[in-house]
Protein backbone atom coordinates (compact mmCIF):
# COMPACT_ATOMS: atom_id res chain seq x y z
CA UNK A 1 0.00 0.00 0.00
CA UNK A 2 1.17 3.50 -0.78
CA UNK A 3 -0.04 6.26 1.51
CA UNK A 4 -0.71 9.94 0.98
CA UNK A 5 -0.26 11.49 4.44
CA UNK A 6 -2.09 14.74 5.17
CA UNK A 7 -4.14 16.62 7.77
CA UNK A 8 -7.70 15.77 8.75
CA UNK A 9 -9.06 19.25 9.46
CA UNK A 10 -7.39 21.30 6.74
CA UNK A 11 -6.55 19.17 3.73
CA UNK A 12 -8.87 16.15 3.79
CA UNK A 13 -12.07 18.22 3.34
CA UNK A 14 -10.53 19.85 0.24
CA UNK A 15 -9.43 16.49 -1.17
CA UNK A 16 -12.88 14.98 -0.56
CA UNK A 17 -14.63 18.00 -2.12
CA UNK A 18 -12.40 17.82 -5.19
CA UNK A 19 -12.69 14.04 -5.45
CA UNK A 20 -8.97 13.58 -6.06
CA UNK A 21 -5.51 14.03 -4.58
CA UNK A 22 -4.04 16.82 -6.64
CA UNK A 23 -0.46 17.19 -7.77
CA UNK A 24 1.58 19.82 -5.95
CA UNK A 25 2.57 22.96 -7.79
CA UNK A 26 4.29 24.62 -4.85
CA UNK A 27 8.07 24.79 -4.71
CA UNK A 28 8.75 23.01 -7.97
CA UNK A 29 11.28 23.92 -10.63
CA UNK A 30 10.32 25.51 -13.93
CA UNK A 31 9.70 22.61 -16.29
CA UNK A 32 9.33 20.09 -13.44
CA UNK A 33 6.32 17.81 -13.55
CA UNK A 34 3.92 18.33 -10.67
CA UNK A 35 3.40 15.19 -8.58
CA UNK A 36 1.04 13.72 -6.01
CA UNK A 37 3.26 12.20 -3.31
CA UNK A 38 2.92 8.88 -1.50
CA UNK A 39 5.01 6.83 0.91
CA UNK A 40 5.30 3.16 1.74
CA UNK A 41 6.27 4.03 5.31
CA UNK A 42 3.67 2.07 7.32
CA UNK A 43 3.81 4.37 10.37
CA UNK A 44 4.24 7.96 9.18
CA UNK A 45 6.10 9.82 6.43
CA UNK A 46 8.34 12.38 8.16
CA UNK A 47 8.32 14.70 5.13
CA UNK A 48 4.55 15.12 5.53
CA UNK A 49 5.07 17.24 8.63
CA UNK A 50 3.50 20.70 8.37
CA UNK A 51 4.96 24.09 9.25
CA UNK A 52 3.60 26.11 12.15
CA UNK A 53 4.28 29.72 12.98
CA UNK A 54 3.53 32.01 15.89
CA UNK A 55 3.92 35.77 15.41
CA UNK A 56 7.35 36.89 16.58
CA UNK A 57 8.85 33.39 16.38
CA UNK A 58 10.48 31.58 13.48
CA UNK A 59 8.31 28.94 11.77
CA UNK A 60 8.96 25.34 12.73
CA UNK A 61 7.80 21.91 11.66
CA UNK A 62 5.26 20.22 13.87
CA UNK A 63 5.94 16.76 15.24
CA UNK A 64 3.57 13.92 14.38
CA UNK A 65 1.95 14.25 17.82
CA UNK A 66 1.52 18.02 17.40
CA UNK A 67 -0.02 17.52 13.97
CA UNK A 68 -2.43 15.02 15.49
CA UNK A 69 -3.32 17.47 18.26
CA UNK A 70 -3.77 20.58 16.09
CA UNK A 71 -5.04 19.32 12.77
CA UNK A 72 -5.57 15.57 12.94
CA UNK A 73 -3.71 13.12 10.76
CA UNK A 74 -5.07 11.03 7.94
CA UNK A 75 -3.64 8.92 5.19
CA UNK A 76 -5.17 7.78 1.94
CA UNK A 77 -4.06 4.39 0.71
CA UNK A 78 -3.75 3.39 -2.94
CA UNK A 79 -2.45 0.38 -4.84
CA UNK A 80 1.17 0.41 -5.95
CA UNK A 81 0.25 0.97 -9.60
CA UNK A 82 -1.70 4.12 -8.72
CA UNK A 83 1.51 5.89 -7.65
CA UNK A 84 4.03 4.05 -9.83
CA UNK A 85 6.91 6.53 -9.97
CA UNK A 86 9.67 5.63 -7.50
CA UNK A 87 12.08 8.23 -6.16
CA UNK A 88 14.67 6.93 -8.63
CA UNK A 89 12.13 7.30 -11.44
CA UNK A 90 11.15 10.76 -10.27
CA UNK A 91 14.78 11.88 -10.33
CA UNK A 92 15.06 10.76 -13.97
CA UNK A 93 11.67 11.74 -15.40
CA UNK A 94 10.37 14.73 -13.40
CA UNK A 95 12.46 17.52 -14.87
CA UNK A 96 13.57 18.58 -11.37
CA UNK A 97 17.05 20.04 -11.22
CA UNK A 98 19.93 18.11 -9.66
CA UNK A 99 20.07 20.81 -6.98
CA UNK A 100 16.39 20.25 -6.10
CA UNK A 101 16.81 16.48 -6.01
CA UNK A 102 19.80 16.80 -3.70
CA UNK A 103 17.99 19.31 -1.45
CA UNK A 104 14.91 17.06 -1.15
CA UNK A 105 17.01 13.98 -0.43
CA UNK A 106 19.07 15.71 2.25
CA UNK A 107 16.01 17.33 3.86
CA UNK A 108 14.09 14.05 3.88
CA UNK A 109 16.93 12.09 5.45
CA UNK A 110 17.49 14.86 8.01
CA UNK A 111 13.90 14.35 9.17
CA UNK A 112 14.25 10.57 9.33
CA UNK A 113 12.64 9.76 5.99
CA UNK A 114 13.83 7.06 3.63
CA UNK A 115 13.66 8.22 -0.01
CA UNK A 116 13.23 4.58 -1.05
CA UNK A 117 9.73 4.89 0.47
CA UNK A 118 8.75 7.81 -1.78
CA UNK A 119 6.46 7.30 -4.76
CA UNK A 120 4.56 9.69 -6.98
CA UNK A 121 1.92 10.05 -9.62
CA UNK A 122 2.30 12.75 -12.25
CA UNK A 123 -1.49 12.82 -12.55
CA UNK A 124 -4.13 13.68 -9.93
CA UNK A 125 -5.27 10.53 -8.09
CA UNK A 126 -9.08 10.16 -8.24
CA UNK A 127 -11.27 8.88 -5.42
CA UNK A 128 -12.21 5.71 -7.30
CA UNK A 129 -8.59 4.53 -6.98
CA UNK A 130 -8.42 5.00 -3.21
CA UNK A 131 -8.46 1.77 -1.23
CA UNK A 132 -8.58 3.17 2.29
CA UNK A 133 -8.60 6.31 4.39
CA UNK A 134 -7.24 5.98 7.88
CA UNK A 135 -7.15 8.47 10.75
CA UNK A 136 -4.52 8.51 13.50
CA UNK A 137 -6.18 8.17 16.92
CA UNK A 138 -3.07 8.94 18.97
CA UNK A 139 -1.88 5.35 19.24
CA UNK A 140 -2.62 3.79 15.86
CA UNK A 141 -4.27 4.09 12.48
CA UNK A 142 -8.00 3.31 12.24
CA UNK A 143 -10.12 3.03 9.11
CA UNK A 144 -12.63 5.76 8.35
CA UNK A 145 -15.96 4.28 7.40
CA UNK A 146 -16.36 4.41 3.61
CA UNK A 147 -19.60 6.37 4.06
CA UNK A 148 -17.43 9.22 5.42
CA UNK A 149 -15.42 9.55 2.21
CA UNK A 150 -17.24 7.99 -0.72
CA UNK A 151 -19.54 10.22 -2.69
Amino acid sequence: MRWHYTTYKHHLPKILAAGYIDTTRVGIDEGELAAAWFSTDPYFEPTARKMYSVPGQPPRELTMDEMHQYAGLVRIGVADETAPVSWAGFRVHSGATKKTIKRLTIAGRKHGANPDNWFASFEPVPRDTWLSIQKWNGTGWVDLDRSEWEA
